[in-house]
């Protein structure tokens, strides 16, 4: 074989590799809380399916906002607590903590 046919042959394996690895990565995004909707000039109660401006954000409650206080040891505490050390998205996972453990 030809040195210029063997590269050919590799390089279209590993692109063959690269691309049919599912390179998709996504997540959970909060909702936004948006629960009204709008025609070209005013509010409006949200349209059903086919409706005309049916599809705004207004129509959907995917994944609502949930969020959970911890304490120091990581512990989950009641939405009443006084006092806690960080603030878990419990649609995320992500974590926020207090300064200084203040509540805020």
């Amino acid at each position: 074989m030809y040195p210029t046919t063997i590269r050919t042959m590799i390089l279209s394996i590993l692109l063959f590799f690269f691309f049919s690895i599912n390179f998709v990565y996504s997540w959970p995004i909060p909702d936004t809380g948006q629960n009204k909707c709008y025609d070209l000039v005013e509010e409006i109660p949200c349209p059903k399916t086919g409706e005309p401006f049916y599809g705004q954000d207004g129509n959907y409650n995917i994944n609502p906002k949930s969020y959970i206080k911890i304490d120091e040891n990581g512990n989950n505490l009641a939405d009443d607590a006084t006092s806690w050390v960080m603030v878990r998205d419990n649609v995320t996972g992500l974590k926020c903590g207090n300064e200084n453990g203040v509540k805020p």
